[in-house]
């Protein structure tokens, strides 16, 4: 059975169990709950004690809507991770992967959450609804304003990662850059970090501007080496913008140094126009990696749906659904130029010409799952031979009961 959009997973965890098989045992975790099972009521408290005790830290945030637009910033250079979904009352042991439970609401008034970390440090954001940020402070990132920053020139030089995973990021509104999301890693002299954004619902965001009304994905270093842009099992919809990237900008750029490489796999980015010129998906890097994507319906008379950066050497895109591009791929096939015939809630339809025509081992591999959860790959037109679907969304075929009913009239 297809399970909500909301990604509505239930993951009970031992209290030892974390992300950190990824990051190393972190020096410092923290719970935040209002129940006062935790170690602090509000997240605020969390994050202002965060900057300045001189180790990673490892936030958990127990399920609740808190309101407030809140801030990170630290010269320190150590990892912060933020992690919602925790059980309320139970000291953030249980965590249910569902990030309509843990609400942050910036109320109109500015950012809704801004990590900065000025000196190196990675930043991971994952498992929240992030809402209503705008104003006249929220020039970058109306919903997420994180950026890993470093201009030294001596010693560390290098910019950290920042991970956003299993969001739903909505009605928020940016000047700049960012309406929805805003993810930068800025070296000067040294390698900027890994930019990854997946598994998030992202809707109905906006800037006013410049670019990437749903996401601004961005890795720069000024002479040093540019990372990796990543985008994954996203699903991105009604969000609008000044100028490139109505969906989504994604962007790996030097001045001097070395641009990196864009991957995006299995995203569906769709409806995201507002008037004027629009480009539903903008990329600039070195190289790209563009496959089994639904990039439909994000302009009017004017633009394209993707728009491919003259910069760019290597644009390879295949297996892709989409109407329009600007630029043209160096690689490219199967792409298809037909309507996705999406559902009301942008799942596949049975009859979605996207269902088992992409393609099993693009560039970095496949998801396991689809945005929801559900497992890749699936029959889903039931020839016998699986092959995974186009976009964020993997088609779960009805199960006829026929042979069951013939077996019970025999």
């Amino acid at each position: 059975m297809k399970r909500a959009l909301l990604l509505t997973i239930l993951c009970a965890f031992s209290a030892a169990f974390s992300p950190w098989m990824t990051w190393g045992a972190p020096s410092k975790v923290s719970c935040v709950d209002p129940c006062g099972g935790g170690d602090f009521t509000d997240l605020q408290a969390a994050l202002s004690a965060a900057e300045s005790n001189s180790v990673l830290d490892f936030i958990k945030v127990a399920q609740g809507t808190y309101t407030d637009n809140f801030t990170y910033e630290s010269d320190q250079g150590y990892a912060i991770l933020i992690y919602g979904g925790y059980k309320p009352c139970t000291g953030c042991a249980i965590r249910e992967l569902d990030p309509s439970k843990t609400i942050l609401d910036g109320s109109c008034d500015g950012s809704v959450l801004v990590i900065k970390n000025n000196l190196n440090g990675d930043i991971v954001v994952d498992g929240f609804t992030i809402q209503n940020g705008s104003g006249s402070t929220a020039y970058y990132g109306g919903g997420v304003d994180a950026v890993s920053d470093n201009n030294e020139t001596t010693g560390i030089v290098s910019a950290g990662n920042i991970t956003i995973t299993n969001n739903i990021v909505t009605r928020n509104a940016a000047i700049s850059n960012g309406g929805g999301i805003y993810a930068s890693s800025q070296s000067t002299v040294g390698a900027a970090g890994d930019i990854i954004v997946n598994n998030n619902i992202i809707y109905e965001n906006s800037v006013a501007d410049y670019d990437g009304g749903g996401v601004l994905a961005e890795s720069y270093s000024s002479s040093g080496m540019a990372g990796n842009v990543i985008m994954i099992n996203n699903l991105i919809y009604n969000n609008s913008a000044g100028r490139f990237g109505e969906g989504v900008a994604a962007l790996s750029d030097t001045h001097s140094g070395t641009a990196g490489t864009i991957r995006l796999i299995n995203n569906t980015i769709t409806e995201n126009c507002d008037t004027g010129v629009c480009y539903g998906l903008f990329m600039s890097a070195k190289t790209v990696y563009c496959y089994n994507n639904i990039v439909w319906g994000n302009t009017d008379s004017l633009g394209a749906d993707i728009y491919l950066n003259s910069e760019i050497v290597t644009a390879q895109g295949a297996n892709n659904d989409y109407e329009s591009l600007f630029g043209s791929w160096t690689v490219s096939g199967l792409n298809l130029h037909v309507n996705p015939l999406l559902t009301s809630k942008y799942h596949l339809n049975s009859r979605s010409p996207c269902i088992d025509m992409g393609k099993n081992d693009p560039p970095g591999g496949l998801p396991s799952t689809d945005f929801e959860g559900d497992t890749r790959i699936i029959d889903g037109n039931n020839s016998g031979v699986a092959t995974v679907d186009i976009g964020a969304d993997e088609y779960v075929p009805k199960r006829t009961i026929a042979p069951f009913l013939i077996l019970l009239l025999n």
